[in-house]
Formats: C-alpha cells, sequence, structure tokens
C-alpha cells in the first residue's frame, strides 16, 4: 500500500467541531486491504465499512462472463459500469452517514434480497 494513499487533516474554524482526519485512496484493493485490517477496530462506522468492503469485492472480482452475458459495458480500465445493485451501496452508506436527531437509531434500508432485485431491475 506503499504510495497509495494521502493522509490528511482538516481543522475547522468553529471551535465546537473536532479535527478532521481523513485518508484518500483510489485502487479498490488497497481499499479493502485497509478496511479488513481496521474492522475490528471500528465501533462507530462499523456498518459503513463492512458495506464498503463488500462494494469493493464486486468491482475487484466480478464475473466477466456474467457481465458479458447480461450486456453490461465496459468503461476502458476501470471495469464494468455501474448497476443497481453497486448503487445500493452507496445509498446504504449515505444513509448511516445521515447527521441529527431525526437520524439517531437510523438502520439499512433493505437486505440483499432486495439489493439483488434492484441490481436486476435496472
Amino acid at each position: 500500500m506503499k504510495d497509495a494513499a494521502h493522509v490528511g487533516k482538516k481543522e475547522f474554524n468553529n471551535p465546537k467541531w473536532k479535527t478532521a482526519y481523513y485518508i484518500v485512496m483510489q485502487r479498490y484493493h488497497d481499499i479493502l486491504l485497509l478496511l479488513e485490517y481496521l474492522l475490528p477496530f471500528l465501533i462507530a462506522k462499523r456498518k459503513q465499512a463492512e458495506l464498503v468492503i463488500e462494494y469493493c469485492k464486486t468491482r475487484i472480482y466480478p464475473d466477466h462472463l456474467v457481465h458479458l452475458q447480461e450486456g453490461r459495458t465496459w468503461r476502458g480500465r476501470f471495469g464494468p459500469s455501474y448497476d443497481g445493485s453497486e448503487i445500493w451501496f452507496y445509498e446504504q452508506v449515505r444513509i448511516l452517514n445521515r447527521k441529527g436527531k431525526a437520524n439517531q437509531g437510523r438502520e439499512v434500508i433493505g437486505d440483499d434480497a432486495e439489493r439483488s432485485v434492484q441490481g436486476s431491475v435496472s
């Protein structure tokens, strides 16, 4: 993972806000390795990490023959285009990341069966 990531720090003007630290990574394999390493230590962001791990696996290990049979297009070196099942991951992480009292106790919507149905519809 050497040279695969950029680590940054963002400080805010509001004294009530904490300093934020972030990691920018572009390769799915590197993201997968990092999250699998961090997973045992995550509490608040565990569900998000599990979703991103599952998503990365769909992008790293796609079934190429299935994509060709279904007529999915390829985006050059970036692999197959996105379908409804992959967009589902984005939507679920976004739901979990919502802030505010109205969103406390939020849960991921749907399950694997719903995701597979959404993926086959698009």
